[in-house]
């Protein structure tokens, strides 16, 4: 059954403004919550509120680095953010725009923004390690049999670019 009261029903207020994603990490339910500002972690079970992590501007999407921290991109600080999964902000990461979502692998973050840049970010530093440009428009990032791969538009066309660190390269256009 489909219910779109769970949140209010089990916390008896609402939830925010504006539910952009979410993903279930150490067994919690991580809620960003976009023109609110924060992060709302729930327990699965239940959908009590466990905690908010806030310090946010317009928080988009989280992904996690390990088993006690994350990143996440924000819409309009030209920052990304990693998070400790229990008290919020510890370090800020300059970036040039907004980045949005994100795709990993064991040791590395692939982030997609928007200007036509794709950074990596290295797990065990938790720094940028290297960027590659693509045209203007990367959203989703996959990581699949040992490369990155991305939708750009490049024109009226979307095409999906193999990037690596340093680089990108068409790898097939939808449109043909």
């Amino acid at each position: 059954e489909l219910s779109s009261s769970v949140f209010n029903n089990a916390n008896g207020t609402k939830l925010g403004d504006v539910l952009q994603s979410g993903i279930v990490w150490n067994g919690e339910l991580y809620l960003v919550i976009n023109n609110s500002g924060k992060i709302t972690v729930l327990d699965t079970g239940s959908f009590k509120v466990q905690r908010s992590l806030s310090g946010f501007v317009s928080p988009r999407y989280i992904e996690p680095i390990n088993s006690s921290k994350a990143l996440v991109t924000d819409l309009y600080a030209n920052t990304l953010y990693v998070v400790y999964k229990q008290s919020g902000i510890t370090q800020k990461i300059p970036v040039q725009g907004r980045c949005e979502q994100m795709a990993s692998n064991n040791n590395t973050i692939a982030i997609a923004c928007p200007k036509g840049i794709v950074y990596f970010f290295d797990k065990a530093t938790e720094k940028i390690s290297d960027s590659a440009l693509v045209p203007k428009g990367p959203s989703q990032l996959q990581y699949v049999n040992g490369q990155w791969f991305t939708m750009a538009k490049s024109g009226q066309k979307s095409i999906m670019y193999s990037v690596n660190p340093g680089s990108s390269s068409p790898a097939w256009d939808t449109t043909s």
